[in-house]
């Protein structure tokens, strides 16, 4: 079989693989004698059939099948021997039908795309900043309030305010405010209100006290919502839809929201037990809390900063752009020829970082084994839970769901490439030069503002 290479440029080339019947009809016969002796052939006993017969009937598939191994191994073979550093796959520049009965030698072409040789040092001339966003008092104050109505209770209030829960009998009245009586009437219902109405109808019921009586009218409430409607009147949505007059609920009690109390049940309730004994704090761990929430943004902001500092460095090279339009379009049923142009022009600066971090994760040896993956898992699973509120968890629950999660091969495939990403980011900031800046929230929406503008 003989494979050769001729460069169309510095970056693609073709490559012609010749076959001639010496490379393949070994192997076809082999092929076919071994389909002669396991398959079943009427009139023929099992393994008593003529190899011209087997041929007339499965030669040319097997002869297809062998020819195509043996090219795509000769190919992957040629590559790996000569050391080719190429971008996707060898693209065949034609698709043509092959009548393997009536011809013996054959010739495939295919073009390839070469990668550059890059040598990628990071070290102090690539500079990147690296905000530090300070945690305002306001935002500690609102997670206070937050984390004090999680843990609070409901008590019984003397009056209605906002976010109260009140309970008493509902009645449908006439265009007089007289309470209906007979058949087919909504009369004298127990019933459950959380007055969020818009805001006209909510008001009839603020400051109102038990036994008090108010007029409202449901659908109005709900702005002509027939399913809230139905729930809060306990009828059908048929039913609702006539529901369009006015009603009087007539308060039983009335219940609200009792804060929790700063002390050390709460701050079990939010933080695990005994990690934090006292107001002060408290407080720090809400601070690192939502600084933690806030530098993930600053991080992916640098990610990003730094992905543009470092392909505007190294990232000169040349690309096979012909070569690779091709293979975009064959692999996204979304590309075609006429948008083709615009997509890779959008995609340059991303084909160029993800050559450059293949070339940083060989250069520093970074690699990712199972026990990171496991790990990995197990912090994912502690977020997920805390987010939920459930906190101090025991190692087993969170292993458990751990597992579950890498059971999931899309979930494990993409702690891989987040464990990868997070050592690449890291080999970064260790040998860049890392400028920390710490500014306000605001400050930083600016930046991160004007970083997007600049992207788009």
């Amino acid at each position: 079989m003989n494979v050769n290479l001729e460069k169309t440029n510095d970056v693609e080339g073709r490559l012609t693989v010749t076959v001639t019947p010496a490379d393949y009809e070994e192997k076809v016969t082999k092929e076919l004698k071994q389909i002669g002796r396991t398959r079943v052939f009427p009139g023929f006993r099992k393994g008593h059939v003529p190899f011209g017969h087997v041929k007339r009937f499965f030669g040319q598939q097997v002869t297809s099948d062998v020819v195509n191994e043996e090219v795509y191994r000769a190919v992957i073979t040629y590559i790996r021997d000569n050391k080719l550093n190429i971008l996707g796959e060898p693209m065949p520049v034609e698709v043509k039908t092959i009548e393997f009965d009536k011809e013996q030698e054959f010739t495939f072409q295919y073009d390839l795309g070469f990668g550059p040789d890059l040598d990628v040092n990071i070290d102090k001339k690539i500079a990147i900043d690296y905000y530090q966003i300070e945690v305002p008092a306001d935002m500690i104050d609102e997670q206070d309030q937050a984390f004090r109505r999680r843990f609070g209770k409901q008590v019984d209030v003397d009056e209605v305010v906002d976010n109260s829960v009140v309970k008493g009998v509902i009645s449908e009245v006439d265009e007089n405010g007289v309470v209906k009586e007979g058949d087919n009437v909504i009369f004298n219902k127990l019933g459950s209100l959380t007055p969020r109405f818009l805001k006209e109808q909510a008001d009839l019921f603020i400051g109102k006290k038990v036994n008090d009586i108010i007029v409202f009218n449901p659908m109005k409430a709900t702005g002509n919502n027939v399913n809230e409607v139905a729930s809060m009147l306990d009828i059908s949505k048929e039913e609702a839809q006539s529901a369009t007059g006015d009603f009087q609920f007539t308060i039983t009690s009335i219940t609200g929201l009792q804060l929790a109390e700063l002390g050390q049940e709460l701050y079990d309730m939010a933080f695990g037990k005994d990690r934090v004994k006292s107001e002060e704090e408290y407080r720090e761990e809400i601070r690192k809390m939502i600084s933690s929430e806030l530098q993930h943004n600053a991080e992916l902001l640098f990610r990003n900063e730094a992905r543009d500092a470092i392909v505007k460095h190294f990232g000169t090279f040349e690309l096979p752009e012909k070569f690779l339009k091709r293979w975009l379009i064959a692999r996204d049923k979304k590309l075609t020829a006429e948008n083709i142009d615009e997509e890779y022009s959008k995609s340059v600066n991303g084909i160029k970082w993800q050559l450059i971090e293949d070339r940083l994760i060989s250069k520093y040896e970074i690699k990712v084994d199972d026990n990171d993956v496991k790990n990995y898992a197990k912090m994912v699973a502690a977020q997920q839970f805390a987010q939920y509120g459930m906190v101090g968890l025991s190692d087993e629950m969170i292993s458990g769901y751990a597992e579950r999660l890498l059971n999931d091969k899309t979930y494990s495939s993409r702690f891989v490439d987040d464990i990868t990403d997070d050592r690449v980011f890291r080999v970064i900031k260790e040998n860049a030069k890392i400028k920390e800046k710490k500014v306000s929230i605001e400050e930083f929406r600016k930046i991160a503002d004007k970083h997007n503008e600049n992207q788009a």
